[in-house]
């Protein structure tokens, strides 16, 4: 071996072992405390046996930030993520006789549906309905006929009313055709 390899390796130990032990002290004295050290921690953390731990002083606020607190405290549902300017929110407006439904017969009654699944076949949503699997257009009886299968829901209308059923729930939501839910 020549002189330089054998300068490198000497100088690689003696590195190694400074830094092994510069490690160690760090370890022993951050991450594991000494006995002394651990016992003060268990004294300063737990008051001595018959006496009370004395009481926290409770943190204090800037005016500001409580009169903000107090202001979503009186709105009956809490912040609005969306209200950038309290004057700016929209008020639902009354119902009246313009905003009457187009057809007041009363919907027919829903039929009693098992819709279990869905399932896309050739680009085309299919549905599992009792023990048949159906898709857009077909008839089930009594003048249903399938208008819209999405990812969890099942659609039929008779005349102008539609019945969109959802997965895992035993009711659905009847609306007139062409109305959003």
């Amino acid at each position: 071996m020549d002189a330089r390899k054998k300068k490198v390796l000497t100088v690689l130990c003696l590195g190694s072992a400074l830094l092994a032990w510069r490690a160690y002290i760090v370890i022993t004295q951050y991450v594991i405390p000494s006995k002394s050290r651990a016992e003060a921690n268990v004294a300063s953390v737990y008051p001595p046996a018959g006496e009370t731990p004395p009481a926290k002083a409770a943190p204090t606020l800037p005016a500001a930030v409580l009169q903000q607190q107090a202001a979503v405290a009186e709105q009956p549902w809490g912040r609005d993520p969306f209200a950038l300017v309290p004057e700016a929110r929209v008020q639902p407006a009354a119902a009246g006789p313009e905003q009457k439904r187009q057809d007041d017969r009363p919907a027919p009654q829903a039929p009693s549906l098992k819709f279990t699944g869905v399932s896309k076949s050739d680009g085309q949503w299919l549905a599992v309905v009792g023990d048949k699997i159906v898709r857009i257009g077909d008839e089930l009886g009594g003048g249903f006929t399938v208008a819209e299968i999405t990812k969890r829901s099942l659609t039929i209308v008779s005349g102008k009313w539609a019945f969109q059923y959802e997965l895992g729930v035993d009711q659905p939501v009847t609306r007139l055709y062409g109305e959003e839910p």
